[in-house]
């Protein structure tokens, strides 16, 4: 199945301390790239107007709380990050490279 999971070759409390920690950080990692390609998108979404032929939904915030089920304000809040991504390319970078997490982005943009 793509993009599915692979399982522990061992369970997780069979691990080290230090391969805890290295499989957290890089999990956080991970997260932080994938919440900035996913703010990347939301922009060019935003963009395009792509919300806009949805009947009924007033706004790109109304359409990311419908169709994702994200609270209305945290939609705009990412809206207004994904926006400000767009001009801040060193940012970016970094976040899409896991070297900044959302919330620093956040207090960044």
């Amino acid at each position: 199945m793509p993009g599915a999971v692979a399982p522990f070759p061992t369970s997780i409390d069979a691990l080290s301390d230090h391969q805890v920690e290295t499989a957290l950080l890089g999990i956080a990692g991970h997260i932080a790239a994938a919440q900035c390609r996913f703010l990347q998108y939301l922009a060019e979404f935003d963009a395009r107007k792509l919300w806009a032929a949805c009947d009924g939904v007033t706004s790109c915030a109304h359409w990311v709380s419908w169709k994702i089920g994200m609270n209305i304000r945290t939609a705009n809040e990412h809206l207004r990050i994904a926006r400000a991504l767009r001009k801040l390319p060193v940012v970016t970078a970094a976040f899409a490279a896991g070297e900044l997490t959302y919330s620093k982005v956040r207090a960044i943009s």
